[in-house]
């Protein structure tokens, strides 16, 4: 069916111009919560841990 082979290295991908943009937000983003989250499970850890110095 195909008379000429197919040359992987002349097809190229290219990416949206936003692309990095659009990236660089997500992470942003996603490392925010990401450190929202630690954050709050340390306090919890760290009142837990106050709590039972304090009953004990």
């Amino acid at each position: 069916m195909m008379k000429e082979p197919l040359e992987l290295d002349a097809v190229r991908i290219t990416e949206p111009a936003c692309y990095e943009e659009e990236e660089r937000r997500f992470r942003q983003k996603y490392y925010g919560v990401l450190l929202t989250k630690a954050a709050c499970l340390f306090g919890a850890v760290f009142l837990i841990m106050l709590l039972v110095n304090l009953l004990l």
